[in-house]
């Protein structure tokens, strides 16, 4: 026996290595697939937020260029007595500097104005030659086609554009013509650009720069109509087309959004790899002092495994939970979500998926900081956890301000009676939300989807119009809940 017994101490040396090296190798490649997933959110939510900024700006300079084409028809109509005469009168020099001061306070970015004809020749001309050749093509093509695209012109004094009206003197055809500097516009780039990111103007044609977020104007001169670098380039998160002029609204992210990311990403698992590695190697020393101790094998043996154990559990439940709130994480959902929609179909009964999320969050986080945000959002769970915490339902916190809960086998009217509860219960919360466009306080929008009054042939599918949903919420002024019953879809369930 004594000879068997010292035989089996290699063999057991070994497995004990094996054994350490495999828990190291696979924690290293959990850890690898996890900051892979977190560098992957990390991009798809910068890619997100890019594209809502510059669809947003782009819709914002598109009404912006209509309200102020209307504005300058507007002053014509009011002021037609006056240009009229300044049309008959071209070399009334008092006649055109009362319209040019008219106008200045009119328009508090005024830059020039002329009157032309129908065949491009100009009745006034301005002796600082604010009206330049690009003016003067953008009028050519205007009278060619009859298609005024409005684009930025550089200018020593101002980076301007124009706009175009026409209006009759007698039988003849003018066109009213005045230029505004980019200033707005410029500003209107670099307030809404979200952190860490550039939003400016681009050509269309050439990808020209054309408007830049308010600077110096130095800087703007020096930039404006160069193209963009291969750099920038490459840093383009999104575009979008403004209608009606020449320009694209791009967005690009600082250079080292990512990389400084990734950095972090590695140097944090890092350090948590290097202390695992540490602990590892402790207890492969502890393992081979017990072999040395016969008498303790056993014991020592069996702690060391409950130990693992315990690790790798508490590691699990840490993958699925998410750190601030102590929710479910999305890890979770995805796991989760396809196995309850599957009993669903299965057994026929309801599943219903509520997508929530906090209303004008950006403006909170903007006024009262991100760690305020973050009271927030915790608060916000509570009040989640409060009224759904029954064992066939989960609370899920989906990403940034937005949160999941998903429900097996409850009536889809009793879940969304449940809901609309909550909601009050979040506004009756009373936190103090001056950035809300609706409420003085912190308000809450919801999407709700449910099998089998919507038919969906996959769990995503069903989350998918949850948020439709949701979106139609916010649309409709926030504050309430949005969801499809079989024989009325669409209707607005909130309780005002």
């Amino acid at each position: 026996m004594l000879k068997l017994s010292r035989l089996s101490w290699p063999s057991l040396e070994a497995a004990t290595i094996v054994f350490a090296s495999a828990v190291t190798l696979v924690f290293g490649l959990s850890l690898l697939l996890i900051s892979k997933e977190m560098n992957r959110a990390y991009v798809s939510y910068h890619q997100s937020i890019s594209t809502d900024a510059t669809s947003n700006v782009g819709d914002e300079v598109h009404r912006f260029l209509l309200h102020k084409k209307h504005m300058v028809a507007t002053f014509l109509t009011d002021n037609l007595e006056l240009v009229t005469r300044i049309a008959s009168r071209p070399d009334d020099k008092q006649l055109y500097q009362t319209l040019n001061i008219k106008l200045s306070r009119y328009f508090t970015d005024f830059f020039a104005t002329t009157i032309a004809t129908q065949e491009g020749q100009l009745l006034l001309r301005s002796h600082d030659n604010k009206i330049n050749d690009t003016c003067l093509a953008d009028l050519r093509d205007y009278i060619n086609s009859g298609n005024h695209l409005i684009r930025a012109h550089p200018d020593p004094i101002a980076n301007h554009f124009d706009i175009l009206v026409d209006f009759r003197l007698g039988t003849k055809k003018l066109i009213f013509f005045v230029s505004f500097n980019t200033n707005e516009i410029s500003s209107l780039l670099k307030t809404s650009a979200p952190d860490k990111h550039k939003l400016m103007i681009i050509g269309t044609t050439e990808n020209t720069i054309e408007i830049k977020p308010l600077e110096s104007h130095d800087h703007i001169q020096n930039r404006l109509g160069s193209h963009l670098t291969k750099n920038e380039n490459n840093r383009t998160l999104s575009s979008f087309h403004i209608n009606g002029t020449s320009w694209n609204v791009i967005d690009i992210h600082n250079k080292n959004l990512f990389t400084d990311y990734k950095q972090q990403l590695l140097k944090q698992g890092s350090i948590i790899y290097t202390f695992f590695i540490f602990i590892t190697v402790l207890m492969c020393l502890a393992l081979y002092v017990g072999i040395q101790r016969k008498n303790r094998l056993h014991e020592f043996l069996v702690q060391k495994n409950k130990e693992i154990l315990a690790l790798n559990k508490k590691l699990e439940k840490l993958s699925l939970t998410d750190g601030l709130t102590r929710l479910h994480n999305r890890r979770y959902l995805d796991i989760k979500s396809t196995s309850e929609f599957n009993t669903a179909r299965r057994l026929n009964i309801p599943l219903s998926i509520a997508v929530i999320d906090i209303d004008y969050f950006k403006q909170y986080n903007d006024l009262y900081g991100h760690q305020a945000g973050d009271e927030c959002i915790i608060n916000i769970t509570k009040q989640i956890l409060k009224n759904f915490r029954r064992s066939n339902e989960s609370a899920v916190r989906y990403g940034g301000e937005e949160f999941i809960i998903m429900n097996l086998g409850d009536e889809t009217s009793t879940f969304v009676e449940r809901l609309k509860k909550l909601l009050h219960a979040i506004e009756a919360m009373q936190i103090e939300h001056k950035g809300s466009e609706i409420s003085n306080y912190v308000t809450i929008s919801i999407g709700i989807a449910a099998l089998p009054d919507d038919k969906c042939e996959s769990i995503r599918d069903l989350i998918h119009k949850a948020d439709t949903l949701l979106y139609q919420a916010k649309t409709l002024g926030r504050n309430q809940l949005v969801t499809a019953i079989s024989n009325n879809p669409g209707v607005n369930l909130a309780p005002r």
